[in-house]
């Protein structure tokens, strides 16, 4: 993804990568969970800045493959979806992932 921690990782932090298949295309989650949410805001930052400068205040992009990559906080979590065939099918993975979260 990077040569540098642009999700401020450490030994703190908490993290899941899964991978989704549907039509042949595979889609990634990945969910950190920090030990506060203000150090998950400085994260998703971070990522915003490093991997998506171009989405200028939105939380999506599509990149040079023409998939989706997205990127939201809850809380103490950091939720990204890389490789997003459609806009419509990362939007739904970050809901589903959040109503998760709401429920905790």
């Amino acid at each position: 993804m990077a040569h540098q921690n642009i999700l401020n990782l450490n030994r703190k932090t908490e993290a899941v990568l899964a991978q989704y298949i549907q039509d042949k295309q595979k889609t990634q989650l990945l969910l950190i969970r920090y030990p506060n949410s203000k150090e998950a805001v400085g994260a998703y930052q971070s990522f915003m800045k490093a991997y998506l400068p171009d989405a200028v205040g939105k939380d999506r992009l599509r990149t040079e493959d023409r998939k989706w990559t997205f990127g939201r906080h809850r809380n103490e979590f950091v939720v990204i979806v890389f490789g997003a065939v459609t806009e419509p099918a990362g939007e739904a993975l970050l809901k589903a992932t959040e109503e998760k979260l709401a429920r905790k």
